[in-house]
């Protein structure tokens, strides 16, 4: 394990606190106030997140917490220079199974708030360097939407390399050239359309994104709604409806869960899980049916056991 100063090393370790999928930006932990951190911590940071990295790269699943712990705490000192290492380090996460949750639904939105002006630069070399096509070239189109939609200092840089991006829709598969022409629809890149209109006249922008260039038109706020989009949305409040009042056993089930997650049901104490000598990876789920990770849980009792 690398030396860090005494916060960083205490951001180190707090541990699992609810973070990912259940921790807010308005809810996270402020490390200035906890623990001091400040600028001069942001190398230290740097490093922390990729040690991170690494620890999931060696154990081949995602073990995140000091890696989110210092993404965080980076967003928050909006250190404009750990864009570029962190941009290699989530290109690097996409090795490891289970990690694309974490990396577009928390990862994209932390490096837009610490994005700079040279972030979008980034993202483009990033994105030239692994070819566009698959899902490396995703992530970084995701990323540049994100900070355009976030940042509007930073959009006109976002929609420049995306729409120079699908100037080279011929040379690109058409569920690329579909992701950015979804990204150039939220930013509201009017200019674009002709480029768009063009990609599409050739088949070459897949419609499984957002539809046709008519839907692209409408999500521009060029034209209103087709006839199709409106029996598509039709469709789809009534397969909602379906399974909002069609399923009274679902919609107890969610409830449920719902109120287990915001610590309205006592949950009876646990006996320590069991399974017959079955290795369960450190960061998986417990089986106990906790909700936390295994090693923040059950790990203690040694290999799972009947």
């Amino acid at each position: 394990m690398q030396s860090y100063s005494s916060a960083v090393q205490a951001v180190r370790d707090i541990g699992y606190v609810g973070l990912g999928f259940h921790q807010s930006p308005a809810e996270e932990i402020d490390y200035a106030e906890e623990w001091g951190i400040g600028p001069a911590h942001i190398p230290e940071l740097i490093r922390l997140a990729q040690e991170g990295v690494r620890e999931a790269l060696e154990d081949g699943e995602l073990g995140y917490e000091h890696l989110e712990h210092a993404c965080r705490a980076l967003a928050q000192l909006g250190a404009n220079e750990a864009a570029g290492p962190l941009i290699e380090a989530a290109l690097s996460l996409q090795k490891v199974d289970d990690t694309g949750d974490w990396l577009y639904v928390i990862f994209v939105p932390l490096l837009a708030r610490l994005a700079g002006e040279g972030t979008p630069r980034l993202l483009d070399q990033a994105y030239d360097r692994e070819q566009g096509d698959g899902v490396p070239g995703m992530l970084c189109i995701s990323a540049l939407e994100k900070i355009g939609e976030t940042r509007p200092e930073l959009r006109q840089a976002c929609v420049d390399v995306l729409a120079a991006r699908l100037e080279g829709f011929a040379q690109q598969n058409p569920e690329t050239n579909g992701f950015l022409v979804n990204a150039l629809c939220t930013l509201k890149a009017t200019e674009t359309m002709p480029l768009i209109r063009r990609g599409f006249a050739a088949g070459q922008v897949s419609e499984m994104m957002l539809g046709g260039v008519e839907e692209a038109e409408h999500y521009m706020g060029l034209r209103p709604k087709t006839a199709r989009m409106e029996r598509d949305e039709a469709r789809a409040r009534e397969v909602m409806d379906g399974l909002q009042w069609g399923d009274p056993k679902l919609m107890a089930e969610l409830q449920a869960v719902m109120e287990r997650m915001q610590g309205q049901v006592q949950v009876a104490p646990r006996e320590p899980a069991r399974a017959p000598n079955k290795k369960i990876g450190r960061n998986y789920p417990c089986p106990c049916g906790s909700g936390k990770k295994y090693k923040h849980c059950c790990l203690n009792g040694g290999t799972l056991r009947a």
